[in-house]
C-alpha cells in the first residue's frame, strides 16, 4: 500500500495493488501502484519533487518554498552573514529575478532595487549599498571554493568581488536550472 499526502492540507490517499483506498479530496480511486501517479494527476493532484499537492494552488505554494530555501541555502554557502541587511535584502532580489528575469534586462537601479525597497520598507539606494556591502563580507571571506563552483572561473577572486547584479543574475539561473523553473 502507498499512501500519498498534500503537502499543505489534510488530504491523502492510499492506493494498493489491487484493493484501493481513498480519502479526502473527490473520493477517487487509484486501481494500482503503477497507474497511481496518472490517477493523481487525473484527480487534480501536481507532482512536486519531494511529494504531491492536491491542487495547484498548494504546488506554487510548495514550489515558492523551496525556492526561499534554496536561496537562503546557497547565499549562507557563498559566506553572507544572515545579520547584514544586505543578507534579506539579497534574498529579496534574487527571489524577484526567478520569478521575474526580465528585471535584470532593464536598467537594476530603476526597477529591482525600489521592488526590493518596497517590500522591504526602504529606499533603493539602501538596497543597492547594503547588498554590495554583503557582497564584500563574503568576499573578504576567502571562501575561494564554494566561490569557483558558483561562478565557474568568470570572477577571479584576484580581479575583484562582483557586481550586485553578477552575484544576483548568478545565483538566480543556478536556482532556475536546479529548480526547473521555466519563464
Amino acid at each position: 500500500m502507498r499512501r500519498y499526502f498534500c503537502l499543505f492540507c489534510e488530504v491523502s490517499i492510499s492506493v494498493d495493488d489491487g484493493a484501493p483506498y481513498s480519502w479526502g479530496r473527490d473520493g477517487g480511486y487509484a486501481s494500482s501502484v503503477v497507474t497511481a501517479g496518472k490517477e493523481l494527476r487525473r484527480l487534480g493532484w501536481v507532482p512536486l519533487h519531494v511529494g504531491w499537492a492536491c491542487s495547484r494552488e498548494h504546488a506554487e505554494r510548495a514550489r515558492s518554498r523551496n525556492l526561499e530555501a534554496e536561496v537562503t541555502f546557497i547565499i549562507r554557502k557563498v559566506g553572507i552573514p544572515a545579520n547584514l541587511l544586505g543578507y534579506n535584502y539579497l534574498r529579496a532580489a534574487i527571489t524577484l529575478v526567478v520569478n521575474r528575469p526580465d528585471y535584470l534586462r532593464r536598467v537594476v537601479t530603476k526597477e529591482l532595487y525600489p521592488a526590493v525597497a518596497e517590500r522591504c520598507g526602504t529606499s533603493g539606494s539602501r538596497v543597492e549599498r547594503a547588498i554590495r556591502y554583503a557582497i564584500e563580507v563574503a568576499w573578504n571571506r576567502d571562501n575561494i571554493e564554494v566561490i569557483n563552483q558558483l561562478f565557474g572561473y568568470t570572477v577571479s577572486h584576484d580581479r575583484g568581488k562582483p557586481t550586485n547584479s553578477q552575484l544576483i543574475a548568478t545565483i538566480a539561473n543556478n536556482l532556475r536550472l536546479k529548480l526547473g523553473i521555466v519563464i
